[in-house]
């Protein structure tokens, strides 16, 4: 699902995690240093898995390689217990973006 592009070239796309989770929404700002990535990821079931601790959010070139990655937490407690929430996060990154590059937001879980 692309949500947002920036200059025509680049999108941000929220994958469809499973186990219950997904980030539906993700605005992405370019700035001097970098980009931000802003969103929600949102319980969508009422799972028994552990929630995420945040999210990881990857740049991946237009050949499909992932380029870097960085990972930012969650705020807000909408992930917790089994009812359905959201919870946000702001991811920064230092990355230069080119043509044909997209943003890949998924949760991040522990190991």
């Amino acid at each position: 699902m692309i949500l947002m592009a920036l200059a025509g070239a680049v999108s941000v796309l929220t994958s469809q995690p499973g186990a219950g989770f997904a980030a539906p929404t993700a605005a992405l700002t370019s700035t001097a240093d970098g980009v931000v990535v802003h969103g929600a990821l949102c319980r969508t079931s009422a799972v028994t898995a552990r929630p995420p601790w945040g999210v990881r959010v990857e740049l991946v070139g237009g050949d499909g390689a992932v380029l870097a990655s960085t990972t930012s937490a969650l705020s807000g407690g909408g992930l917790s217990g089994r009812t359905l929430g959201c919870a946000y996060y702001t991811a920064r990154a230092a990355w230069r973006l080119s043509p044909g590059a997209r943003i890949v937001v998924q949760p991040a879980v522990a190991d």
